[in-house]
């Protein structure tokens, strides 16, 4: 009694038996499977709809889904697209929380660090980012638009697999030089 799992699969029982009879004497696994995702599914929506979300993450329109990103991308370069997404990463704006970072901004501008602007603003990879909008033909340019629409998603991952950006060797890059600027 009281355990949730327990609880869980007397539900699902009591769910098997409301399921319509079918005429066939057996029901295939992946048909079993495929019932169990998407009852999780549904469940799994209803619960992200009524949870209470932070500011960086109620400008991005997503709901739970099990399709996943159907292109092949290395997994540093993944790591840095969800990293920049979730604003979490190899970024001063993050980093600044540990103690040898004393700073988010940049030495040279004052600028902070941070998703929004090392893809859409930083200079250093302005020329990259122009020619990549040309070849992608990007009119509307936003944060918004580079993590939930598959055009520009696949900017994104090209941008970063060109300029580097929030994977952890451009971090100690850029840290090399923010060095040499103050010298």
């Amino acid at each position: 009694m009281n355990i949730l799992g327990n609880e869980k699969a007397d539900q699902a029982a009591k769910k098997g038996t409301e399921l319509q009879k079918t005429y066939s004497k057996y029901i295939s696994l992946s048909y079993i499977k495929k019932r169990i995702k998407e009852s999780v599914l549904l469940e799994w929506q209803q619960e992200y709809t009524n949870i209470n979300k932070g500011k960086f993450y109620s400008q991005f329109e997503c709901s739970p889904r099990w399709k996943t990103y159907k292109k092949t991308v290395k997994k540093k370069i993944w790591s840095a697209f969800m990293q920049l997404k979730l604003g979490h990463g190899y970024f001063k704006s993050y980093l600044v929380r540990l103690p040898e970072y004393t700073t988010d901004k940049y030495f040279v501008c004052d600028i902070k660090k941070n998703p929004e602007h090392l893809i859409l603003y930083y200079k250093a990879t302005r020329k990259i980012r122009d020619e990549l909008k040309q070849e992608f033909d990007i009119k509307e340019f936003s944060l918004k638009n580079l993590f939930n629409t598959e055009r520009e998603q696949d900017f994104l991952i090209k941008f970063l697999e060109k300029t580097q950006i929030s994977i952890r060797n451009w971090l100690l890059h850029q840290t090399s030089l923010e060095i040499e600027d103050e010298e």
